[in-house]
């Protein structure tokens, strides 16, 4: 498990928008939110007409599940939202709507992380708290979808 250890001067990944964590400031935004939903509904129906389950999963960003709450809530403060999960309510409330699964990982994660301060995401050769899931963070979200998976098989 990776611990929390130093500290850490970014508050995003590099080469993803903080934005997405807000609701839509822009039309682009906008239109982004429908293409993709759009394209989930889509998918949906295609799982459908086959009789196939189908669940959205919905990743975590690094600052959703830093263990750390005072970064988060910065990064909140920052974007002026009461929370890091509009991208996860946002899909979840189009999964009510359409019939689907939706698993927000951020949301079962975030509370381990600031209990156990354990990062998800990053890596102590690069920038622990930030980026990619580390090996915490694939077996976390592994062990969630399997028990979603295996309890409404």
């Amino acid at each position: 498990a990776w611990l929390i250890t130093q500290a850490h001067a970014a508050d995003f990944e590099r080469g993803l928008d903080a934005e997405v964590l807000a609701p839509p400031r822009e039309p682009a935004w906008d239109e982004a939110w429908r293409i993709t939903e759009g394209a989930i509904g889509r998918m949906h129906d295609y799982a459908k007409s086959r009789r196939a389950r189908f669940m959205v999963l919905s990743v975590s960003s690094s600052m959703q599940v830093h263990p750390d709450p005072q970064r988060r809530a910065a990064l909140q403060a920052k974007l002026g939202v009461p929370d890091l999960f509009y991208p996860d309510n946002r899909i979840s409330a189009l999964a009510r709507r359409r019939g689907f699964e939706a698993v927000s990982v951020a949301r079962v994660l975030q509370p381990v992380a600031e209990q156990t301060h354990i990062f998800f995401h990053g890596f102590q050769n690069s920038r622990l708290g930030l980026g990619h899931w580390n090996a915490a963070g694939h077996s976390a979200a592994a062990d969630l979808v399997a028990i979603r998976l295996c309890n409404k098989g």
